[in-house]
């Protein structure tokens, strides 16, 4: 069975606050915990010769802080237990760091397995005991360490590049005893399943993530030491063609892709006997292939066709006679450098029972699993030898009840979308479920079922990348809690390796989308190695003049954006193509860590020089327009001169943490100087307008701090007027809809926000919600994709309006945190969490009669200020005791705090 991942649907949300009280009551005296490497527990094949270390604290007594560690890395368990770091022995470090603590001991080499852990002392005079040991692995880190080659089957020497049946490969070897360690270091293009001795190796689905593969390929460490036995072992590998052989004609181009070749496979096993010797079976000449086994199609666009007649039973056992299989063909390979995977893996999640299952023609059965999903569909059926079923997949149905794909094929030129096809062998009940495809869909249309079906014909496998879900929002607003949950399916059905656009359609890395919501990913999720592998594929995109495109990875295709042809080649703007900059500085801001700035910096400063170059008297004229607007359309060149001073600033700041003092000057200076020709170029000074005097244009002023200071008030006003004469309604696309949220909730009008979201007509999300959405929209009429992630900016108002959680943008990394919820009248409570750097903080709140209270945790090693509701005349109770304590501003008194569980009562 396909494992299941319990995560936020699995429980109740109202649950959460007792979960979250009762956890923070179990911590004792001090301890160390969560030990990560490379922000990863116990990673297998580290790539960086000086990973960096983190730890986090637990701690019963209040305003605990570090103030000193010890690390001792060994090379073995048993000398960690004896208390010796022979790799590295820090001795004391006083130091209240805890986080991005680069490892500095004896130089690793490749194959080097750590075991390390940690104590530390605190601010009262506590000395903890040695953290529960781990360990991490360094990978292959010269291309010296490869033996293997690259190896293809032989009838894959064309170059007609057509779809062909998956190509299967397999070796037999011999081991004398029992490994005690054994190690695969194996990639396979487009994607590849590794199978030992007959069983498949790990629970990864659609490995490796996909890249530029003429800069690099992502390669996978695998444990197969208790899949090994003495004798005769074998390993067995299958290929499906992903994003390297990309046939099916497409919009993006990447059926022409530059890389573009069919399937190769690159594996290399290190099995390390008692004696401490390694041998070593590398793909070579030796190896045997065939292509005569059940996957017949596969096309990541298209669907994959199983014929299960054609099954080869123990293809990957010892014992199987390969004679009539064929030698492999060494391939060439892509071009690009092998990195290891240093990113969670894409798994199956959860199994989704249908809601229904109706029979809309003779013959013709769609079910509905009630939830938009990407992932696939298994099948559970029997019949007749040579029954062909086909599984059909969209998230929408015409008026006869079969499953519409208008939109799903609106960009695809060739073959089928989203239909995956079975072949019965016809024995007995057969599962089947695809390897190399998934789909985003909540409707099946399936076809020639020998027999009516059940509710356990179909099942609806849940696929995303496994990163865990670090953060919690719920209210006393259904609507929002259900907004919520629809952004977590958006954003999971859309993370497979890469941030996509959708899961049906396009599957792609839009650079906007992304940038738009990458607050939202991380309030939401451990985001901090999935993005650091998508902002490598940046480094792998940019052209020698800094120019990026608005997809990423890219084909080629995405470099031109808009119809004027002396415009198109400088693309998307940065409104789009600045994720770079801004995922970048966002990643900075959630953990504290300089080295995300410092590995990106290059690229960053290429990429703003590139704008820079192409600026019209410090403006951009180019660019993408809000995308997805309502009625007033706000044009790209606005954006991206808005967008122009907000990114030379942010980069002045990051020149700042890395000491660049000539860097830091030069682009402060510039931004200012992009600000004064926005504000001649765009501003009404008498009027106080931007631009086409909408949403959007006033709010971008508001958010890049464009605005003179003595103009804000006006300009805000104005933005005001605007939302108050279209009777609270939206009037922005998802460039605007950010602003917004960010700049009425600074500005202290989240009221104005809530009667926005909830609208339950055009547009809102509340609309959304009243015709049956369980997932983020594309467009606010519905009309186009029903699972998209750029409007998913709302789930970062819930955590820092709602629930108060907002970043010290002095202290990056929650080392100082500001808790100030809205508690908005149209609420009775709000709880929210984020799993901070340090530890878990969580702010909730609640209304009953006269009383308001507020409840905070703020966790060791980190300090808050806390912004509680007062009026003048009210009692504060801080944890029971009356409390004078705090400054006093409007409606608010205000509490510095170092960790520990806060209660204050207002009345």
């Amino acid at each position: 069975m396909l494992p299941i991942n319990r995560s936020f649907w699995a429980f109740p949300l109202l649950f959460f606050p007792i979960w979250l009280y009762c956890s923070s009551t179990r911590a004792q005296t001090l301890a160390v915990e969560d030990l990560r490497c490379e922000y990863l527990a116990n990673p297998l094949g580290i790539d960086l010769k000086e990973p960096r270390l983190a730890w986090k604290l637990q701690s019963s007594v209040p305003d605990t802080r570090q103030t000193a560690y010890r690390i001792l890395v060994a090379s073995s368990p048993e000398t960690l237990a004896k208390n010796q770091g022979n790799l590295w022995d820090s001795n004391r470090v006083p130091s209240e760091e805890s986080r991005h603590i680069t490892y500095a001991g004896s130089p690793l080499s490749s194959r080097q397995r750590c075991y390390w852990k940690v104590k530390v002392w605190d601010n009262h005079g506590n000395e903890s005991a040695w953290s529960t040991p781990a360990y991490w692995e360094m990978a292959l880190l010269d291309s010296t360490d490869w033996q293997a080659r690259w190896i293809r089957h032989p009838d894959f020497m064309d170059t007609l590049h057509e779809s062909k049946p998956a190509p299967y490969f397999r070796k037999t070897f011999r081991i004398e005893n029992l490994p005690t360690k054994a190690r695969a270091y194996v990639t396979g293009l487009g994607y590849f399943e590794l199978y030992i001795n007959g069983q498949k190796v790990g629970d990864h689905l659609l490995d490796p993530v996909k890249t530029r593969y003429d800069k690099s390929v992502r390669y996978l460490t695998h444990d197969i030491t208790n899949l090994l036995r003495a004798g005769e072992n074998t390993v067995g590998m299958v290929l499906g063609t992903g994003w390297y052989n990309h046939f099916a004609d497409a919009v993006w181009g990447f059926n022409q892709a530059p890389w573009r070749s069919y399937p190769e496979a690159l594996c290399q096993l290190e099995i390390t006997d008692d004696s401490g010797s390694i041998q070593r079976i590398a793909s070579d000449e030796s190896w045997k292939t065939t292509t005569q086994g059940p996957v017949r199609f596969d096309g990541i666009r298209n669907g994959e066709t199983y014929d299960a007649q054609l099954e080869m039973f123990g293809w990957s056992d010892p014992w199987l006679d390969d004679s009539s299989w064929e030698n492999v063909v060494i391939g060439s390979g892509p071009k690009g450098q092998l990195r290891a995977q240093m990113i969670p893996p894409i798994k199956a999640q959860q199994e989704i029972r249908p809601v229904s299952v109706e029979e809309v023609q003779p013959g013709v059965w769609v079910f509905d699993l009630g939830q938009n999903i990407a992932g696939f569909s298994r099948l559970k059926v029997a019949g007749p030898k040579g029954t062909e079923v086909s599984m059909k997949m969209g998230e929408k149905r015409f008026s006869d009840g079969t499953v519409e794909q208008k939109q799903i094929l609106r960009f695809l030129k060739s073959g089928d979308a989203q239909t995956d096809r079975y072949i019965l062998k016809g024995e007995g009940v057969e599962v089947w479920g695809p390897r190399f495809v998934y789909h985003g869909f909540q409707y099946v249309e399936v076809r020639g079922l020998p027999t009516p079906p059940t509710n356990e014909t179909i099942t609806g496998v849940v696929l995303y990348t496994d990163f865990d879900q670090t953060g919690s929002f719920t209210c006393s607003d259904p609507q929002l809690n259900q907004t919520q949950q629809n952004m977590h399916w958006a954003f999971v059905g859309n993370y497979h390796g890469l941030p996509t656009d959708c899961p049906h359609r396009e599957k792609i890395g839009w650079t906007g989308d992304a940038q738009l919501v990458a607050e939202t990913g991380l309030f939401n999720y451990d985001m901090v190695r999935s993005y650091l592998k998508w902002l490598d594929d940046f480094v792998d995109e940019q052209q020698e003049n800094g120019d990026l495109p608005g997809v990423i990875p890219s084909s080629g295709w995405g470099y031109e954006h808009g119809k004027d042809p002396e415009l198109r080649s400088l693309g998307y703007g940065p409104q789009w193509e600045g994720a770079l900059v801004q995922i970048t500085w966002d990643l900075y801001r959630f953990t504290g860590d300089p080295t995300i700035l410092e590995r990106y910096y290059p690229t960053i400063k290429k990429y703003l020089d590139h704008l820079i170059r192409n600026a019209d008297n410090y403006t951009l004229n180019f660019g993408i327009d809000d995308h997805k607007p309502v009625e007033t359309k706000t044009e790209g060149d606005i954006l991206a001169s808005g967008y122009l001073v907000g990114f030379t600033q942010i980069f002045s700041q990051m020149a700042n943490v890395l000491n660049q003092p000539e860097d830091e000057q030069y682009y402060q200076q510039y931004s200012e100087k992009a600000k004064k020709a926005f504000n001649k170029h765009y501003f009404n000074a008498k009027t106080g307008s931007y631009g086409n005097s909408g949403q959007t244009s006033l709010a971008l002023a508001l958010y890049h701090k464009i605005v003179p200071e003595e103009k804000e008030e006006l300009v805000l006003d104005n933005l005001l007027a605007n939302i108050q004469q279209r009777n609270y309604h939206f009037d922005v696309g998802v460039v605007g809809l950010k602003y917004l949220f960010n700049v009425l909730r600074e500005y202290g009008h989240s009221e104005a926000l809530h009667r926005m979201v909830t609208q339950t007509d055009i547009p809102g999300f509340g609309y959304w919600l009243a015709q049956g959405a369980n997932t983020l929209w594309q467009d606010w009429d519905g009309s186009m994709s029903l699972n998209h992630i750029m409007f998913g900016t709302v789930s970062e108002w819930f955590y820092e309006s709602l629930a108060g959680i907002q970043i010290d943008e002095e202290q990056p990394g929650f080392r100082h945190f500001i808790i100030r919820p809205d508690m908005l009248p149209q609420l009775d409570w709000a709880n929210g969490s984020v799993e901070s750097p340090f530890g878990m903080i969580s702010s909730s709140w609640e209304k009953a009669g006269e009383m308001t209270t507020m409840r905070v945790t703020v966790p060791p090693n980190a300090k808050a200020t806390v912004y509680v509701p007062y009026q003048e005349g009210q009692t504060v109770k801080l944890n029971g005791e009356e409390s004078a304590e705090g400054k006093t501003e409007e409606g608010r008194r205000i509490f510095e705090v170092a960790s520990g569980n806060y209660v204050w009562e207002v009345e």
